[in-house]
């Protein structure tokens, strides 16, 4: 198992966990409480097995790729590019307008201990329906676990620690985008260069890649566009190249869209029509339906959710 995988796995259990506990009118501390529990016996369960995140393969990759001849200097570019961002995004906090829902809706949970209960503009009861879909893909809701947990404030969470973990998850899993498009180190590092410079010069427009991770990467749809998509992405073009040897890749496909469930309703909607044409080309390239019909598999909580907001909210 990688790091990448670990940390899906466990967005998932959150979400797993959390939607039920909102319907249930479940407290807050409750979902700490079982959050903390589902945690630990996954990763009880995870050394059991010996499947915890190991560097093995990464440390082997480096042995590869010492051949490849200026790769060192583009990666010095690289890191000296997102040490600017990561500057950005902590010392210059970007106050938005969504910050209304997002984080009054995560204070309100963390002060009071109840979910979508009380209007994080007025502070009054709310029924649960006007929380939206925000009830389905209840980002806000790990923030104020996390807060609780840590006993730091979900604001301070979302604003200053996220960007961080956000900003560093998204440059890796590009990194690794590039290594698969490219198959060679210093292309993978042009490739991160490259991206680094249209984040940084991005601000043509509210709603481009750059301002999501450099202003709003907090935001679930921030995680969605940014982190996610491409790291489909990256898992849709290993089974598109591997032969036989694509469990990994579709088990990262089947953990990135459960993911997607939690950070962003926007994800339930438009992931499964992303995964659908991925299935499409892959029927079409092995010229096979088993695999294709596999991979749509992984649209069953998008699926489900849908129904539940249709018919429930």
């Amino acid at each position: 198992m990688t790091v990448t995988t670990l940390i899906l796995s466990l967005l998932c259990i959150f979400e797993c966990i959390c939607v039920p506990a909102i319907f249930l009118h479940i407290r807050l501390w409750v979902v700490v409480l079982l959050y903390i529990i589902a945690v630990l016996g996954y990763f009880f369960v995870l050394w059991r097995k010996k499947q915890l995140p190991e560097m093995r393969k990464e440390q082997s990759d480096c042995k590869t790729i010492e051949k490849d001849n200026g790769w060192l200097k583009w990666k010095c570019a690289c890191i000296l590019l997102i040490g600017f961002q990561l500057l950005l995004v902590v010392f210059y906090t970007h106050i938005d307008d969504d910050d209304a829902w997002y984080l009054g809706t995560a204070s309100a949970a963390y002060e009071t201990g109840e979910m979508f209960v009380y209007s994080p503009y007025t502070g009054e009861p709310i029924p649960l329906s006007d929380g939206g879909d925000y009830v389905l893909s209840p980002l806000p809701m790990l923030w104020a676990v996390l807060g609780k947990v840590f006993f730091v404030h979900p604001t301070i969470i979302a604003h200053t620690i996220v960007p961080i973990f956000v900003l560093l998850g998204a440059y890796c899993v590009y990194y690794m985008l590039g290594k698969r498009l490219f198959h060679t180190t210093k292309s993978a590092w042009l490739f991160v260069f490259f991206l680094c410079l249209l984040n940084i010069f991005g601000y043509h427009s509210t709603r481009t890649t750059g301002v999501f991770l450099l202003f709003r990467s907090w935001q679930g749809k921030a995680i969605f566009c940014t982190v996610l998509v491409p790291l489909l992405f990256y898992y849709f073009l290993g089974i598109c190249k591997a032969q036989k040897e694509y469990k990994e890749d579709l088990k990262g496909m089947y953990l990135t869209m459960g993911a997607g469930c939690l950070v962003s309703f926007s994800a339930v909607s438009l992931m499964p029509l992303l995964l659908g044409a991925m299935a499409l080309t892959v029927a079409v390239m092995k010229k096979e339906l088993r695999l294709p019909v596999v991979m749509c598999g992984a649209m069953i909580p998008n699926v489900i959710l849908i129904l539940i907001y249709v018919l429930a909210l």
